[in-house]
C-alpha cells in the first residue's frame, strides 16, 4: 500500500522540496538519513523501530521494517547503510544487521560476533573494529574486513589504544549506590569513502588516521598531524556532574581527563573529503571543523552546520536537514547546489531537547 504523499515542494527552484512531515521529533543525526543513487530519501526513525522511504519526487513509500520480533522486525535500529538498490540496519539490542530490498522487502538477518561492534559497509563487505565494551581492556583494539556474510575475517591492524567511552557508571559500595562519571569519551573511529573502496580508522589519540584499499585488505597510507590537545574544561565537566547527581541523587566521583581529546567526530563527506571535528572547549558552545582531500591535503573550511547537515547528493541537488522549532518536526530538503553555501546557517536548528538516542540493553 502506498500512504499518503507528504511533501511540500519549496520556492527555492524547479525540482527542489521538502519531507516536513518526518514524524521525528527531534534533529536528526548526520547518519540517520541516507539518499541512494535515484534521489531516494531513507530515514531512520529509531524510537518507531522503523526506516522511512521517499521517493525522489518527496513521496512517501512504504515504511520499511517494523518494531517487533519476526522477519524484517526491529528493536532498536542504530545505524542504516546502502549499498546499490539494498539497505542495512544494524540493531543494537539484537546485535543484529537486517538486509532488505529498496521496495522495503526483508531478505535476511546476520548475526555479529559480539557485543559493541563498531561497523561500517564496504564494497562487497564490512569493516568492522573491536574496541567497546571489551573485558579485556590491555588487549588491542583490532580492525577486521569480512565478506557480505560476517564471515572469511581478515585482520588489517590492531591499535594499542583502545580509548574510552563518556558515560555514568553505577556501583554499590555495601549498601549504598555510588556513580563514576566520564564526560568525554575517546575511541578509534571508522569512515568509508563514498565509492565504498577505501576505508578509514581513526586512532583514538592524537590525528593519526591510516587509509585501508579494501580490495586489497592492506594499510595503504597514513595522515599525521601535529594537533595539540587543549586543557580539559573541569568547571564545565563539573556543572554537568553536579546535575547528575541531582537527578539521580546518589554520590558521583569525577573522572576527568587533564586535557580534551584531540578530535572529536570524524566522517567522510558526500563528495569523499575527510571531516575532522576538533575539540576546542565547552562542546555546548563551539565545533573547530578541519577538511583534508582523501590524500591529506587541507582544504578551505565552512562552518560544522555545512558538513555536519549535509547528507546526500543527486544530479544537480543537495539534501540538506533541519528542524522546524514551531512544529517541532525534523525536516530533510532538496535544494539546487548552488543554494548550498550558507544555507544551513541561514536555516540554524533551534531544538532544547535532548538529541541523544537512549539505548538499554535490558
Amino acid at each position: 500500500m502506498i500512504l499518503t504523499c507528504l511533501f511540500l515542494v519549496a520556492s527555492v527552484g524547479e525540482g527542489s522540496w521538502a519531507i516536513s512531515e518526518t514524524e521525528i521529533y527531534q534533529p536528526l543525526r548526520r547518519d540517520e538519513v541516507l539518499v541512494d543513487d535515484r534521489g531516494d530519501v531513507f530515514i531512520l526513525d529509531y524510537p518507531k523501530a522503523v526506516v522511512h522511504h521517499f521517493s525522489n519526487t518527496g513521496a512517501r513509500l512504504e515504511d520499511i521494517g517494523f518494531k517487533g520480533q519476526g522477519p524484517g522486525g526491529l528493536k532498536a535500529p542504530w545505524n542504516i547503510f546502502l549499498e546499490g538498490a539494498r539497505l542495512f540496519v544494524f540493531d543494537r539490542a539484537t546485535n543484529t544487521i537486517s538486509e532488505y530490498s529498496s521496495q522495503g522487502k526483508f531478505v535476511r538477518r546476520l548475526l555479529l560476533p559480539k557485543q559493541g561492534t563498531t561497523m561500517e559497509k564496504v564494497n562487497g563487505g564490512w569493516i568492522y573494529g573491536e574496541w567497546l565494551y571489551s573485558v579485556e581492556p590491555n588487549k588491542p583494539a583490532t580492525l577486521t574486513l569480512v565478506d557480505e556474510n560476517f564471515k572469511n575475517p581478515v585482520l588489517v591492524t590492531q591499535l594499542k589504544e583502545r580509548g574510552t567511552s563518556s558515560a555514568l557508571n553505577m556501583t554499590n559500595e555495601g549498601d549504598k549506590r555510588m556513580g563514576v562519571y566520564t564526560p568525554v569519551g575517546y575511541t578509534p573511529q571508522i569512515a568509508v569513502s563514498p565509492n565504498g573502496e577505501t576505508a578509514y580508522i581513526l586512532e583514538a589519540q592524537g590525528l593519526v588516521l591510516h587509509l585501508v584499499d579494501v580490495a586489497s585488505k592492506k594499510i595503504t597510507a597514513t595522515i599525521r598531524r601535529n594537533e595539540r590537545p587543549i586543557p580539559f574544561d573541569k568547571d564545565w565537566a563539573q556543572a554537568k556532574l553536579n546535575r547528575l547527581e541531582e537527578t539521580y541523587k546518589i554520590q558521583i566521583k569525577p573522572d576527568f581527563p587533564d586535557y580534551f581529546p584531540v578530535v572529536r567526530d570524524f566522517f567522510t563527506g558526500i563528495e569523499g573529503n575527510l571531516i575532522f571535528d576538533r575539540w576546542r572547549g565547552n562542546p555546548e558552545d563551539n565545533h573547530y571543523p578541519l577538511v583534508l582531500d582523501p590524500k591529506g591535503k587541507e582544504l578551505p573550511n565552512l562552518d560544522w552546520e555545512h558538513y555536519n547537515r549535509l547528507v546526500g547528493q543527486w544530479q544537480g541537488f543537495y539534501y540538506v536537514t533541519g528542524f522546524d522549532a514551531e512544529l517541532e518536526e525534523a525536516w530533510v530538503r532538496r535544494i539546487p547546489k548552488r543554494m548550498l553555501a550558507g544555507y544551513a546557517r541561514a536555516n540554524p536548528i533551534e531544538f532544547d531537547g535532548s538529541a541523544g538516542r537512549t539505548f538499554s540493553s535490558e
